[in-house]
This record gives structure tokens, sequence and C-alpha cells, in this order.
């Protein structure tokens, strides 16, 4: 109720400029979880990558297969299932081997950074606005430099995000409302001496 009050006082124009500032940032909390839960999965993928190779690795120089197959009966197959295992280890080998899933892993994760850190210069200009402490010509003008450091942010290499990834943004922001701090967290964070209401 309050901050309909608050928003209700503001004139038309600084209202317009708000709601136009508030999408930006949006998009910016967006683009930050995008980046991250991108990176998290890239992640994953690569650790799991990385355990398969050890366990592939591990069973076919250890002449496990030879075992089994010769201990049933099967050595006809024991060829064919050692090309297999041999095909299947440089496979796992050579995506782990030559490092595009960690460098993505490192690029996502700057990326994000990057993005939080304009995030929260977009955050700083609505709590200024809203608080009434800066007026109309400076939310222009900060604007305007925002624009201008969000274009040349844009204009960087992005990863292209997975639909896996697009669904956890999706609920870490919607469902666990992550890019928000509960009355709950911040009593329990920020010490009592600083706390509004001590």
């Amino acid at each position: 109720m309050e901050e309909y009050i608050i928003l209700t006082d503001m004139t038309k124009e600084i209202a317009i400029l708000y709601q136009q500032i508030e999408d930006r940032y949006c998009k910016m909390v967006w683009n930050h979880t995008l980046q991250l839960k991108e990176s998290d999965r890239l992640e994953r993928k690569s650790k799991k990558l990385k355990l398969w190779k050890q366990i592939l690795s591990a069973v076919s120089s250890a002449g496990i297969i030879a075992v089994l197959f010769t201990s049933f009966g099967l050595e006809m197959w024991l060829e064919l299932a050692t090309a297999m295992f041999t095909v299947t280890t440089m496979v796992v080998t050579w995506l782990c081997d030559n490092g595009a899933l960690d460098a993505d892993v490192v690029k996502a994760r700057s990326l994000a950074a990057e993005c939080h850190n304009m995030r929260n210069k977009y955050e700083s200009l609505l709590t200024d606005i809203k608080s009434s402490s800066i007026e109309i010509d400076e939310v222009r003008s900060q604007r305007s430099v925002l624009e201008a450091a969000e274009n040349e942010l844009l204009k960087k290499e992005f990863l292209s995000v997975s639909p896996k990834a697009m669904q956890m943004a999706e609920e870490a922001l919607k469902v666990k409302r992550e890019a928000q701090t509960s009355e709950e967290e911040r009593k329990a964070i920020i010490p009592e001496h600083l706390q509004l209401d001590s």
C-alpha cells in the first residue's frame, strides 16, 4: 500500500521515467541470472564429462572389458566392445581436454558479474528516484549514462542460453525470488545496530 502511495505522489513525467528504468533493471536481472544459470549448467556438464573420462579410462586400461567378456564366453564380442570403449573414451577425453566448456563457464560468470553490476546501478537510480533525492534532469542524465554502459555491455558476445538454463533462471527469479531479500533475511544478516527499526 505504501509503495502505491509513493508512486502516485510522483509526477507523471517521473513515473514514466521510473517505469522505463524499472524495465531496464528487470532485463539486467534476467541477463545476470541467465548467464549465471548457464554457467552453472555448463560447470555441472564439465564435471560429469570429467568423471566419465576417469571411469572409462579406468575400465579400458584395467582390462575389465576383456575379463568380463572372456568370463562369459563372449570372446567374439570382445574386439567390438573394446573398440566402442576406446571411441567413447576418446570422445569424452576430447570434450574435456579442449577446455571449451570450462572457458564458457568463465565467460558466462564474467558476463553475469557485469550484468549484476549494471543491475545494481539501475537499482540505485530507482532508489534515488523513489526517495525523491534526485531531480528529473539528473534522472535523465544518469539514465543516459546507464544506457551507454548497457549498450557497451550488450555488444559483448554472450553465450547462447539453453532451455534448461532459461527454466532454472525463471524458477530462481519467479519462484525462489533469488533477486530479492526478504525481511527475515535482512533481520538475520544485517547487524541489529544497523537495522532500520533498531
